[in-house]
């Protein structure tokens, strides 16, 4: 597991690090689900593919993590793992992922919390000794 939830009043936070930047996609994904379930009772069976855009690699990140909430908000679909690509085509980021789950199953999902969004706030991607490293703050 490379993230690690944090203290944080009122939403909750989470520190993500990763050697690449298409890990640190994968490993947010990741986090996010352990968020809303136990994230080791989510079959991935099911394949749903995520394609986006955005002209930074932070707007990206949040723009697919909003994408997996929107995707549990309107299909229950949670993403037990993903696999993702990140990559600078001349101004915009692009992402290519496949997320690997299931719709969520109330006899085996117990939802935890309710991601109303990720936010802003203290979104930025910095490289450390360790790699890649962000927090994300979901909003719930």
């Amino acid at each position: 597991m490379s993230y690690l939830f944090l203290d944080h009043t009122g939403d909750i936070a989470v520190r993500v690090t990763a050697a690449s930047l298409d890990r640190l996609f994968e490993e947010a994904a990741a986090a996010l689900a352990a968020t809303i379930v136990d994230a080791a009772a989510v079959r991935t069976d099911r394949r749903l593919d995520v394609t986006l855009e955005a002209p930074a690699p932070d707007l990206l990140l949040v723009d697919w993590l909003n994408e997996l909430v929107y995707r549990f908000e309107t299909d229950l679909w949670l993403a037990g793992r993903a696999e993702a690509r990140v990559w600078q085509a001349g101004e915009v980021w692009q992402l290519e992922a496949k997320t690997f789950g299931e719709p969520l199953d109330e006899a085996r999902h117990r939802v935890k919390v309710l991601i109303k969004g990720v936010t802003y706030h203290q979104l930025a991607i910095q490289e450390t000794a360790e790699g890649i490293e962000t927090v994300v703050v979901f909003d719930i």
